[in-house]
């Protein structure tokens, strides 16, 4: 099968691009050293400081300056404009082909340096077509140093009785041909000389500079192959973290947030998820005139599949709420709703009570949930414990729960909270239910919006920066009597 070609996505276009133009500042900064480097050698050939033809310093040196000038600030021109200059790679090749194989017999190692430097911008086919044209300028390069890299008898003039020195380089078998031939002869001798010579020192080297292709080559295409899919993977990550954030903000809204303070009753509720979606809720509704609902849970799990099941379980609580069953009816037929469908193994705690704001009677039924605090007769909080707390939600089927009920009187508060509360956790070390119970008598006579800040900056300050590892949703009611 075959591998799925990954698509640029803006981000790495805009890297892609961004090397470019990094490469064509190189290129232009290559033309402008080079021009330098040219206009002082021509300089020195004027003033005789080389002992190189006059004419022909000023001709070719100060030619070659005046190109790289020219190369040189129209690539910066063009760069501004976003085209593609790697045209312009050729120019700067065969000019360090010309300057340092002409003038430096055998230095192979130059043309690896183009080569090595285009596989930092991950492009591949830039590489190819560097490599290939490097290939192309170190062959003409040897034909080149072949020719001249010898004693330049095409274009030095010799007069009558000039005597030709032949070094120790030349083998003598070649010394003795040389000097027993004159003129043509000699020339024809001398060409024949270097054009072997140039084949040998091609066989020598071509496999060095074909390793470094191959190796540069398929580095560069590996890199690349990594760079994309590297953006393919983030671009996938970003659309999951975009759509988890739209649905942290879905998980928020369906949650209530007009908190009612009426003549009887003030209600404030808080959800801080430890993921972008958790599976702790809040509810709080009016069933009627009289009485009102207020329920926190705590699904098993984190993440999506929590999310969605938190969903399921508060509107199965609401719907049969509302209807007017008792607490106990209500946990029952959600719990025998949720494990016909809950094929996942999940599971929920969760604790509801029903107010009636003319006694102040709180019927109340727990689902293996926390025990809640309760402010009572304006003493202190304490644990509503259950003795008869039974099975979470969704864990078996046809479990019953039990109704309970205490009275509340006017300025009685009862603060419902999930695990994420006491278990908070600092260096192994849980917040735990006596830190709970202490500040909430340490603050039971602020505003119920006023105590659940501070307790979240509590935790937090108890955390110590170390991560939420679970979901703290709490909510609070104060009873204020009858009408």
């Amino acid at each position: 099968m075959a591998r799925e070609k990954i698509r640029f996505n803006e981000s790495t276009q805009a890297m892609f691009e961004e090397n470019e133009w990094k490469a064509n500042n190189l290129i232009s900064g290559s033309f402008g050293i080079l021009a330098f480097i040219y206009l002082v050698i021509a300089i020195c050939s004027i003033t005789g400081v080389f002992d190189v033809d006059v004419m022909w310093g000023i001709f070719f040196f100060g030619l070659q300056t005046v190109l790289f000038v020219a190369l040189m600030f129209a690539i910066r021109r063009l760069n501004k404009k976003k085209f593609t200059k790697y045209a312009g790679l050729t120019a700067l090749l065969m000019a360090i082909s010309a300057y340092t194989v002409v003038y430096s017999y055998g230095v192979e190692l130059m043309y690896a340096i183009p080569i090595v430097l285009s596989c930092r911008y991950y492009l591949k086919k830039v590489t190819l077509e560097v490599s290939i044209i490097t290939t192309i300028a170190y062959i003409v390069s040897k034909l080149l140093s072949s020719i001249y890299g010898l004693t330049d008898i095409n274009m030095v003039s010799f007069e009558p009785g000039t005597v030709i020195t032949i070094t120790s380089t030349m083998d003598e078998a070649i010394a003795n041909a040389i000097s027993q031939l004159q003129g043509e002869a000699l020339h024809n001798f001398l060409v024949d000389y270097n054009i072997n010579n140039f084949f040998y020192c091609l066989d020598s080297n071509i496999v060095f500079l074909l390793a470094i292709i191959y190796v540069c080559y398929n580095t560069t295409k590996r890199m690349q192959e990594m760079v994309l899919i590297q953006a393919d993977i983030s671009s996938k990550k970003a659309a999951v973290e975009s759509e988890l954030q739209m649905g942290t903000s879905i998980q928020i809204s369906m949650l209530p947030h007009d908190f009612p303070s009426t003549e009887n009753v003030e209600i404030f509720a808080s959800m801080t998820p430890a993921k972008e979606v958790g599976g702790d809720f809040y509810d709080f509704f009016f069933i009627d005139e009289k009485h009102v609902a207020i329920v926190v849970a705590d699904v098993s799990g984190k993440g999506v599949p929590a999310a969605l099941f938190m969903v399921i379980t508060k509107t199965l609580i609401k719907d049969q709420a509302q209807l007017g069953e008792s607490p106990e009816k209500v946990f029952a037929k959600v719990n025998n709703s949720l494990c016909e469908s809950d094929d996942e193994g999940m599971f929920a705690t969760g604790w509801i009570g029903i107010l009636d704001l003319e006694t102040g009677v709180l019927n109340y039924a727990n689902a293996g949930h926390n025990p809640p605090l309760v402010s009572n007769k304006g003493g202190e909080f304490q644990f509503l414990r259950s003795p008869k707390r039974k099975l979470p939600l969704a864990a078996m089927n046809d479990t019953a729960y039990h109704l309970e009920s205490i009275t509340l009187e006017p300025g009685d508060s009862i603060f419902l909270y999930t695990d994420g509360v006491t278990e908070a956790c600092c260096k192994k070390e849980f917040y735990g239910e006596q830190r709970l119970v202490n500040f909430m008598n340490g603050h039971r006579k602020d505003d119920i919006k006023n105590v659940l800040h501070q307790l979240k900056e509590d935790l937090d300050r108890f955390a110590s920066g170390d991560p939420q590892y679970d979901d703290i949703t709490m909510l609070m009611l104060k009873y204020k009597g009858k009408k």
